[in-house]
């Protein structure tokens, strides 16, 4: 059913569509984590996910578990999914980052794969436990082509891409393209 759809997990779409998933944490700092969400073929890792999330300035005591464990490398949503929060995805934005070989580096984690656009998805997430509901952070989901294309994207989430970025979505996006071009 579409309603189940939306509510699995990134890491979950990704499993079921590739029979596996794991994830490296390319880049972290306090308030950006770049990470490669990927699936295992013949002995090689495919991102199937680039992700950059921007994690909140101020970590609400409720989820600082939680947000330890991911800044130590585990996935943002298993962690607080395996922890008995339930997850909100409010999408932002949908579109695509242009076809660019200043990309080469994640082009080369998607399997060495030659430079096409590639679908974005920006979403909020929140997170909600016990009545109490907190917004976690932005996310940026750059992904490969052959898992994930802007038109299942739009149908998945019913969204109606807008026809201009707002200005804080253009700065999201400035860092996604600086992130795929600086790893």
């Amino acid at each position: 059913n579409a309603e189940a759809y939306i509510d699995m997990l990134n890491s979950e779409k990704i499993r079921e569509k590739f029979g596996s998933y794991n994830i490296d944490v390319l880049l972290s700092d306090k308030r950006i984590r770049v990470s490669s969400l990927f699936s295992v073929h013949e002995g090689k890792k495919i991102t199937r996910t680039f992700a950059v999330v921007h994690c909140p300035a101020v970590v609400d005591v409720r989820f600082a578990k939680e947000h330890q464990a991911i800044v130590e490398g585990q996935s943002v949503g298993a962690v607080f999914k395996h922890n008995g929060w339930q997850i909100k995805k409010h999408p932002v934005f949908f579109g695509e980052i242009a076809a660019s070989p200043d990309f080469a580096p994640v082009y080369d984690l998607m399997g060495g794969i030659r430079p096409v656009p590639l679908p974005v998805h920006i979403y909020t997430m929140f997170v909600e436990k016990q009545g109490a509901q907190f917004r976690y952070g932005t996310l940026a989901e750059v992904h490969h082509p052959a898992y994930m294309s802007l038109d299942a994207l739009k149908k998945t989430y019913g969204y109606v891409a807008r026809k201009k970025p707002s200005q804080h979505i253009r700065k999201i996006l400035d860092v996604v393209r600086d992130k795929m071009k600086n790893l």
